[in-house]
């Protein structure tokens, strides 16, 4: 009997403090652990779910006030550290290739994440920049009536 070989998921997933770095954040969960968690749940099948979960773990961040260069830049040190550490630990070129596949995916999903996040922030801050111009042009208006309001009043005073 032998014994059974571990799946390529749970494979890369005896990668993640190295590809997290977690040495050097030293936190339960480090930058990037979201990118992470969704390659492995790729290489398990997950595609649809997987897609779903880092939508929401990335517009979490974006929440939170994360700029979106940060969570990119979290992105691609994932993918980079993973491409080396699976350069070392994954010996079929078969699997290899698809683990690589499968960091490309959750990488553009994670960019149209983002992009769609700044496109969204975008928004919010030309509405609020508008709103602004808009309470800056009604404070002008009422202060001209004001200084209208004065003349007409220093006009109606009796001469002293």
């Amino acid at each position: 009997m032998s014994a059974e070989l571990p799946s390529l998921a749970e494979q890369v997933a005896i990668l993640r403090d190295e590809v997290l770095d977690t040495a050097g954040h030293g936190d339960l969960d480090p930058p990037g652990a979201e990118v992470f968690a969704a390659i492995l749940r790729v290489l398990g099948g997950g595609i649809a779910s997987a897609d779903a979960l880092l939508a929401q773990a990335l517009t979490r961040r974006l929440a939170w006030g994360e700029r979106e260069e940060r969570v990119l830049a979290d992105a691609e040190q994932v993918f980079d550290r993973l491409v080396l550490a699976a350069d070392r630990a994954i010996e079929h070129p078969g699997e290899h290739t698809l683990v690589v596949e499968a960091a490309v995916e959750v990488a553009a999903a994670t960019a149209r994440v983002v992009a769609l996040g700044a496109i969204v922030r975008a928004g919010r801050d030309r509405a609020q920049r508008l709103r602004e111009e808009l309470t800056q042009r009604q404070l002008e208006a009422a202060l001209a009536q004001q200084e209208d309001n004065l003349r007409r009043l220093r006009a109606e005073l009796p001469p002293e």
